[in-house]
Formats: C-alpha cells, structure tokens, sequence
C-alpha cells in the first residue's frame, strides 16, 4: 500500500498556486498516466466551523493526462531535490482559497489499476496579499 503523501505549503488569497508531489504506487514505483483508472479531489476549509464538509460535495475529477506525467520532471516550480515530480495540478482560485488565514486541505484520491485507492494530502495556508493598504 502505497504511504499517504502530506505537503503544507503558504499561498496567497484569491492566487493561483500549484500542488506538486512525486507519487509513488503499492510496488513503489513511480505513477504513471497507465497505472491509474482515475483521480478525484476534494477541498476543505479546516478553519471553518464545519472543517469536515466538502466544499465540493462529490469531489472533482481531474483528467490523469493533464496531471500526471509518466516522467519525474525537474523544472523550477520543483525544488525539494533532484528526483523531480510526476503529479502537477493548477489550483483555480476563484473557486477554492477564497480567504486569508484560513487553513484549505486538499484530497486527491488516486484510484490505481490494481491496489488500494490512496490519497495525497495538501495543506495550504491562505495568506492575505494586504490589499487596500
């Protein structure tokens, strides 16, 4: 079974940002566009009052060939180390970090060929960009 991938990260209200890991499957390898049946996500305001609501009630499926690379990648967005990343999703703003010093949590459920569905789980920070000052 492959482990549970957790990444924090601080991104600005109302901003677009990237969620980038490199995913590994049970056999420990890399995952690949043809490992995967699927990939949903699913978002969630842990500063609100009820943190374990969806704020997409029935997830988003994402499109495994617009997110999943079946090569590391080692471009700038990426530096944690050398190895490179083979998931890469571009969070839309408007509909999902909407206020500052609120504590989102994503979900993406990636439902491999054979094994276990496993998740990704990212936490992001919403900071304020001061506007109005």
């Amino acid at each position: 079974m492959a482990d549970p991938l957790i990444v924090s990260q601080v991104v600005w209200e109302d901003a677009g940002c990237t969620l980038l890991a490199r995913l590994l499957g049970h056999a420990a390898a890399a995952v690949t566009q043809v490992s995967l049946t699927g990939l949903k996500i699913w978002w969630y305001d842990l500063s609100s009052t009820t943190p374990e609501t969806e704020l997409n009630t029935s997830g988003t499926s994402l499109d495994k060939t617009a997110v999943i690379f079946d090569t590391l990648q080692t471009d700038d967005r990426w530096d944690v180390d050398d190895t490179g990343f083979n998931f890469a999703y571009a969070v839309t703003p408007a509909t999902t970090i909407l206020t500052a010093e609120h504590l989102y949590r994503a979900v993406v459920w990636f439902d491999p060929v054979t094994g276990a569905d496993f998740p990704a789980v990212f936490d992001l920070r919403a900071q304020s960009v001061l506007r109005g000052l």
